[in-house]
């Protein structure tokens, strides 16, 4: 019988793209407490204007715009976060259809059933990378006890604006207690699909042979170039110094 060599026998580790980087950093944060936005952008609390002049590697440059493109995600939906709480829009209303949570991620996916739009408006808002804030409907009343809301991400990869399907943290969704609800209230926040796009594209580290240089903060090679002209006046004797008696002749 053949052998196959050991290494084919093993699973190749399951990528991460960057919606889920995304989506499990920013639902992370609001369960965790860090969703403050008092504590500002990258760019104001040191991130892209503070950061190195030169990458040694193109991994260190892409990782730096990762972290970047995470906190300034963070920030905008801190504030929407905080202006949702003061101006308190009407829920859109959602019925649960299944909750999967996939063995080895630190997400959960919630399918819904989506009922119509509140008379303000939302009709566009299920759309991928569309951030909510969820609440299971309980007893007739909005909200629960033990749950304050999930911070979600609608994922694009299985959404559809009838049946959108959102990830969550699955630790905050244990503790929630109310993972079976039928009705869920959804409260739209911001929308993080920019940051999703680049930290992917962070994530594949493209060769762009053009400008990755100049990205790194890598200077164009320059050529010194000596003329033969510039040799040959260098090599060339000093002139003689007048003889003393034909200065004093002159006198």
């Amino acid at each position: 019988a053949r052998r196959w060599p050991a290494a084919m026998g093993k699973k190749r580790p399951r990528s991460v793209t960057g919606p889920e980087i995304v989506s499990t950093y920013l639902c992370d944060a609001h369960f965790n407490g860090r969703l403050l936005p008092q504590s500002g952008s990258a760019a104001s609390s040191g991130g892209a204007g503070h950061g190195p002049l030169r990458f040694d590697s193109a991994k260190e440059y892409f990782a730096y715009m990762q972290r970047i493109m995470l906190e300034e995600a963070r920030a905008e939906v801190a504030e929407a976060l905080t202006a949702a709480e003061k101006r308190r829009q009407p829920p859109r209303l959602l019925r649960l259809q299944q909750s999967q949570r996939p063995g080895g991620r630190r997400l959960a996916s919630l399918e819904f059933c989506a009922e119509a739009a509140p008379a303000s408006g939302g009709k566009d808002q299920l759309r991928p990378g569309a951030v909510f804030l969820l609440q299971p409907r309980v007893g007739g009343r909005y909200g629960s006890a033990s749950c304050r809301g999930l911070l979600a991400v609608v994922d694009g990869r299985a959404s559809t604006p009838k049946q959108p399907v959102f990830e969550v943290l699955s630790a905050a969704l244990e503790a929630c207690g109310a993972g079976e609800a039928p009705v869920w209230e959804a409260r739209y926040l911001a929308t993080v699909l920019v940051a999703q796009r680049c930290v992917d594209v962070c994530q594949r580290r493209p060769a762009v042979p053009g400008i990755l240089p100049r990205l790194l903060g890598q200077r164009a090679s320059t050529h010194i170039r000596f003329d033969s002209s510039d040799g040959e006046e260098e090599a060339s004797p000093p002139a003689p110094a007048p003889a003393a008696s034909a200065a004093s002749a002159a006198s």
